[in-house]
């Protein structure tokens, strides 16, 4: 099952975007980040707002430089900078929730501020974005590498990289990028079919005359490593460290080399892909190698013989590809990755669970998983598959009893963390499926602590009736020393109230558990259903989810213990500010596994 399409979500009209000046730091940097995934020479190219209509679908502007990538391409880097399927007013309203935009109407001018900023610093003030690149920058930006790392051992095997980037001006880009081009290399042309190749090699190449390069084929390849291509051609500006690489990308444009556009397996990432995205990657797992890199690594060593059946082979957990896109949507950016696995689906199923309505309503972190037994009995058998010459669990089993008791009959398991502004407690809370079972893990676990806190200076422990359930609390001898807040006091109280199980830092955080009803948990706030109904997660195979406000408080009181706060700490404070929460899901059916990651931003004043 693949990440279902976002719900609706009504949004307030969005003003026309206009101009205005300054951009902070922050915003400076990830110019120059998505200056360097665009780059020739290090230099920006960026955003024309620019996105159309075919046939009643939106135009993906990107296929024509997929054209240019041969079939062997494993790797894909897209950033869809011409913003299609309305992602520019997207933009504009999450970057108006950040400090340093104001107004949507900022949002253009400010971008091209930055891109301006970074092509004069590419460029030593030969060029600008707006003046010297925008004009004929159409905005997609592709980039490809063919890796296979099962090709050669012990080594990463061969690779080599492109990246094309659409124009919608030759003779303009031509033009230009005899602007933009590194002035540290030595330049030479080779017409190519009508095609311009630019080679530019280091300076250095041509300083060693004592050297016969003709002799030492390895030099080459090594001014090669160092040097930069490019050709301009109708629609696209391709750029490589390698003529070769140049040359054969117009090979398979022109159709005498399989492009990927030919690939099955990519052709169906892209029909998964969102025609509304910011950016995508695409990986061809099996393509590159690894499984035949892991079974190498593997079948023929010491590693390989002591990997039992109940292990399985390394790469039998491998997916196939990997597909992971960005989108925004009304104020909130979402990551959708998906894997096609082997044909053994993951460990945990996707089904909705109640545990977060028993977690207290100010947890401000929770995270959960299922089938958490099933997990730690498959991981048990594969060690003891291994064999266990050292007796190493033999000896913890003589203190702890059979390891898989402890957690085998765990189904649901949920950590949460609750801060009152001076001290953070945590817990854990499960469903168990066999109580005896669970019962028994707890003698176990109370054994273990009062016979090894003996060492640490002893154990209190206490037992009371708690709303009908028996709740048993250890106070550690430093209890009353204890740390520094907001650090938790060393105890620990645990409680099995029927399929419930809660072991909690201290006594509050399991009574607040035994306290909390259906329909006053976290699960019935407002913020938590949000975000979970925002990410489509109800049902899941397990989820983490961060209240952001009370996380920066939590971390404000840790970092009052560290004096000497920098600058850049602050800075990135204030920006995490703008969040509302984070909620990452995983889900999926049989050989899909899906995981959505949702950033809410709080909407400001």
């Amino acid at each position: 099952m693949q990440p279902s399409p976002l719900p609706e979500v009504a949004s307030a009209p969005q003003p026309e975007l206009a101009r205005t000046p300054s951009l902070p730091r922050w915003v400076r940097v990830l110019a120059v980040a998505v200056a360097g995934v665009i780059g020739v020479s290090g230099v920006a190219a960026g955003a024309a707002l620019v996105y159309g209509l075919l046939t009643g679908q939106v135009h993906d502007g990107a296929r024509a430089g997929y054209a240019y990538l041969p079939a062997t391409t494993t790797v894909v880097v897209e950033a869809r900078l011409d913003l299609p399927a309305g992602q520019n007013e997207q933009l504009a309203m999450f970057l108006t929730r950040f400090p340093g935009f104001d107004d949507a109407a900022q949002v253009e001018e400010r971008l091209n501020e930055l891109l301006n900023d970074a092509v004069r610093e590419g460029t030593d003030g030969r060029a600008n974005f707006v003046d010297d690149v925008q004009p004929w920058l159409v905005g997609w930006v592709v980039i490809g590498t063919s890796q296979n790392l099962g090709s050669v051992l012990p080594g990463l095997g061969g690779s080599s990289g492109l990246a094309v980037a659409g124009l919608s001006d030759r003779a303009a880009a031509e033009e230009a990028m005899l602007d933009l081009r590194s002035t540290d290399m030595e330049w030479t042309a080779n017409d190519e079919g009508g095609t311009v190749i630019w080679t530019g090699r280091p300076e250095w190449y041509g300083e060693w005359p004592s050297v016969d390069v003709d002799e030492m084929p390895w030099l080459d390849e090594l001014a090669d490593f160092g040097g930069q291509a490019y050709a301009v051609t109708d629609d696209a500006l391709l750029f490589a460290n390698r003529a070769d690489d140049i040359r054969f990308a117009l090979a398979v444009r022109a159709g005498e080399s399989s492009s990927l556009l030919t690939s099955n397996r990519f052709n169906d990432a892209l029909r998964r892909a969102p025609a509304g995205r910011l950016g995508m990657v695409w990986a061809d797992v099996e393509g590159m190698g690894i499984a035949t890199l892991l079974d190498r690594l593997t079948g023929d060593s010491p590693f390989g013989e002591i990997l039992g059946p109940a292990c399985g082979e390394p790469s039998d957990a491998l997916p196939r590809d990997v597909l992971a896109t960005l989108q925004l949507r009304d104020g909130r950016a979402i990551v959708d990755v998906n894997l096609t696995l082997p044909e053994t689906p993951p460990v945990g199923s996707v089904r909705e669970s109640d545990l977060a309505a028993r977690v207290p309503a100010d947890a401000f972190f929770y995270a959960e998983a299922h089938d958490v037994g099933v997990a730690v009995s498959e991981a048990l058998a594969c060690l003891r598959s291994m064999g266990d010459d050292g007796g190493l669990l033999e000896d913890i089993e003589e203190t702890t009893g059979q390891l898989d008791d402890l957690l085998g009959w765990a189904t649901d398991v949920g950590l949460a963390l609750r801060f009152d502004g001076t001290r953070v407690s945590a817990g854990v809370v499960a469903r168990v499926d066999d109580q005896v079972r669970a019962a028994e893990a707890l003698g176990q676990l109370r054994a273990f602590l009062t016979a090894g806190a003996g060492a640490l200076g002893g154990v209190t422990v206490a037992e009371e009736d708690y709303r009908g359930v028996r709740l048993v609390t250890f106070a550690f001898s430093d209890t009353d020393a204890g740390m520094p807040a907001p650090a938790p006091a060393p105890t620990l109280a645990y409680a099995l109230a029927g399929d419930l199980l809660v072991i909690g830092v201290d006594a509050g955080f399991t009574r607040a558990v035994l306290d909390t009803e259906g329909g006053s948990g976290l699960a019935a706030t407002e913020r938590f259903s949000r975000a979970i109904d925002i990410a489509d997660g109800r049902r899941n195979r397990g989820l983490v989810y961060v209240d952001v406000p009370t996380a920066l408080e939590f971390y404000e009181a840790l970092d009052r213990l560290m004096p000497g706060r920098s600058r850049d700490t602050a800075e990135f404070d204030e920006y995490m500010a703008a969040l509302s929460d984070v909620i990452i899901v995983s889900g999926g059916e049989g050989s899909n596994s899906t995981l959505r990651i949702v950033l809410n931003t709080r909407e400001q004043p």
